[in-house]
């Protein structure tokens, strides 16, 4: 093994890592700070395992992009696409984020994953594997399949799924997002170190107020009907005089007469 190197011992414990997911179901738990300053780490010294797909000058450039582009960090905390899935086709939804690029971090049967997204460019996935990290650029052509899958792949429609259902309740309003800064005193204390900052980060929460969107459904806004029971409207694009603009998912209607179950395909 001393003949190895680092780059080497970092590809087998990436294997052993993907071997492991590929005999056991994925488990979604709840991760404990950010880890993005330990990926960033491991890109500048160039130990980073990732497939030779993605070894091009121009893949190596994307994934530079993500990594050192300064995301803002959301610890996924819940399964937040489970209570949608069976409502909503996320496979089809477009995301928009909260930020321009974020980096929604994810402890996926003890291993650290990390989904970084940019809002335009695309998104990559990056596993942290035993004490090493792999990443797995998913540019803008992934599209999660409808059948659950298995293995690594499970890891990719995890996140991606997870990614799509957030954007839908940020925009709702069904969530909120809490910034939660990191120590001074820890940051100060890596910084004589000569070691990078640990990144604020955001946590999800359920809004405790009702959407004022569905507050409106309620008073007969929505299209002049009344008695209308709670459900998400989708997100669209709408014409407008020189282009189009987005209008956000709202949930609307009246919670105490139930929910709809519907599956948008946009």
């Amino acid at each position: 093994m001393s003949s190895l190197s680092q780059r080497d011992v970092a590809q087998i414990s990436v294997d052993e890592a993907i071997n492991w997911w590929d005999r056991n179901p994925a488990e979604i738990r709840r991760p404990d700070g950010s880890a993005l300053h330990k990926l960033v780490e491991a890109w500048v010294a160039g130990v980073v395992v990732s497939p030779n797909t993605a070894s091009t000058a121009a893949g190596r450039e994307f994934m530079s992009s993500l990594i050192m582009g300064g995301p803002q960090v959301f610890l996924v905390q819940h399964d937040w696409s489970a209570a949608m899935r069976q409502d909503i086709d996320l496979r089809t939804v477009e995301p928009r984020l909260p930020f321009e690029l974020v980096a929604y971090e994810f402890d996926i049967s003890g291993h650290r994953v990390i989904h970084i997204e940019h809002q335009e460019r695309g998104s990559l996935v990056a596993v942290h594997a035993g004490q090493h990290w792999c990443a797995f650029p998913l540019w803008t052509a992934y599209t999660p399949p409808k059948t659950r899958e298995v293995g690594l792949n499970s890891i990719f429609q995890i996140t991606t799924e997870m990614v799509r259902a957030i954007t839908i309740l940020l925009e709702s309003d069904v969530l909120l997002a809490q910034r939660i800064e990191a120590a001074p005193a820890l940051n100060r204390s890596r910084a004589r170190s000569k070691k990078l900052p640990i990144f604020d980060h955001h946590v999800l929460h359920i809004a405790i107020a009702r959407p004022k969107s569905a507050i409106d459904a309620e008073a007969g806004i929505s299209g002049g009907r009344s008695g209308v029971r709670l459900h998400f409207r989708r997100g669209h694009y709408r014409r407008v005089e020189g282009g189009s603009t987005w209008i956000r998912w709202t949930l609307v209607g009246d919670p105490d007469l139930g929910f709809v179950e519907k599956t948008y395909r946009l």
